[in-house]
């Protein structure tokens, strides 16, 4: 699931300027949103976040 989070989280500029995933953004957003370090979730709770992402995080910030 870790797989399809960080992919996600990248497409709304949470990369580095050499393109790559800014892991230590994201990990930072994570664990003040949802109070885990990556590491510490389950495929369950990762799903949960995957669709809260989709649903509330990628359409506004296409609206911007």
């Amino acid at each position: 699931m870790r797989k399809k989070l960080i992919p996600l989280i990248r497409e709304i500029d949470y990369h580095t300027p050499e393109g790559k995933a800014d892991m230590t953004r994201i990990k930072a957003t994570l664990l003040s949103n949802w109070k885990k370090d990556l590491n510490e979730y389950t495929d369950a709770e990762l799903s949960t976040i995957i669709a809260v992402i989709k649903r509330d995080w990628i359409p506004h910030f296409y609206k911007k």
